[in-house]
């Protein structure tokens, strides 16, 4: 019941008992009562159906709110299950990223040590004066060697040989021959080798051959190409940095050929048995010698020269010490033809 309709209400029995003071007829108030009978009864119907939209709004209410617990609780499950595999997802992908980022990194550090090595390749060219340290065969290295080489081979040789002749000189001389022949023979082939290889590759390059199956000899053109300045002095630098880096592959096949070529007369000239000891020496001496004439420009040695003045700055005495060279026992090794000297020689001294 609304506020307006109450006070009507109110005002109506008011009336009603004021009448009663005047006395009014009973029939008068019967109708009045009736009438306020309608008027709460229509109230009382209207409040009602109020009160039953409200309980029906609230049962709608009621049932959304279920609804929504029920998708929710759904979801809460369907999350629950799905966790494992979405965590399972995240950790592949994690892999695949952790991967990508390894290979990445593997990409730039090989870009660096590439660019590393073309500026050192760069700063070293035809410039001995600069070490390679990441090169084992640098002309340095080499010297050091050579001397132990001395220390080692040398000694253990020339104790067996001249133990089996009884000749000191004469055995001192023929270990000083075969380190000058092997480095003659070292420096003929080195060149020899480098003119064929730029042949070769310089042919294929002005004259390229192509072979198919069907046919059995390679086709040609009919008139080849010419290289210019730049790219014959390119091809040259190319070419004596490959037999540098590839030097080793030809020691065994150098030896071999010294043996055949050197060591049968040498061993005819001296008289010689099969020593194992002198076989190490040589060996060590191709191996060596070869190594020091294919840097660019080749390592050189000296010996001493014979009745010259001592030059104690570049060799050392042997067993005996003078002012003048008595005998030259073992080379100097320079760093190249006019370089500095990276290893001294052994001579004899006398006065």
């Amino acid at each position: 019941m609304t506020e307006p309709e109450m006070n009507a209400d109110l005002t109506f029995v008011l009336e009603f008992f004021k009448n009663v003071e005047e006395k009014e007829t009973i029939p008068n108030l019967k109708a009045k009562a009736n009438e306020a009978k309608r008027r709460l009864t229509r109230s009382l119907d209207s409040d009602r159906k109020v009160i039953s939209e409200f309980h029906g709004e609230n049962n709608m209410l009621k049932n959304e709110i279920k609804t929504l617990k029920e998708k929710l609780a759904k979801r809460d499950a369907g999350n629950t299950s799905e966790a494992p595999r979405f965590n399972t997802k995240l950790q592949e992908e994690k892999q695949e990223l952790e991967k990508k980022l390894t290979s990445e990194r593997e990409k730039v550090d090989e870009l660096v040590k590439r660019l590393s090595a073309m500026a050192s390749s760069k700063l070293c060219e035809d410039n001995p004066n600069i070490a390679d340290l990441s090169d084992a065969f640098r002309p340095t290295r080499l010297a050091e060697q050579f001397r132990e080489m001395y220390d080692n081979e040398w000694t253990d040789a020339f104790t067996v040989i001249e133990k089996s002749n009884g000749k000191e000189e004469e055995t001192i001389e023929l270990l000083a021959t075969v380190i000058k022949e092997a480095d003659k023979f070292c420096s003929d082939a080195c060149g020899q080798q480098i003119e064929i290889m730029i042949c070769w590759a310089v042919d294929e390059m002005k004259n390229p051959k192509f072979k198919r199956n069907s046919y059995k000899d390679p086709c040609a053109a009919s008139q080849g190409a010419e290289l210019d300045q730049n790219q014959s002095k390119t091809a040259r630098r190319m070419m004596k940095e490959l037999q540098k880096k590839l030097a080793v592959v030809s020691v065994q096949p150098l030896a071999e050929i010294f043996e055949k070529l050197c060591m049968t007369s040498l061993a005819k000239q001296y008289k010689l048995n099969k020593v194992q000891q002198l076989d190490a020496y040589v060996l060590k001496a191709v191996t060596l010698i070869w190594l020091m004439k294919v840097q660019t420009p080749p390592v050189e040695m000296r010996w001493a020269e014979i009745n010259s003045h001592f030059d104690k700055s570049t060799f050392t005495f042997y067993t005996k010490q003078g002012t003048k060279v008595g005998r030259s026992i073992w080379p100097a090794v320079f760093l190249t033809a006019n370089g500095p000297l990276i290893s001294k020689g052994i001579a004899q001294g006398k006065e």
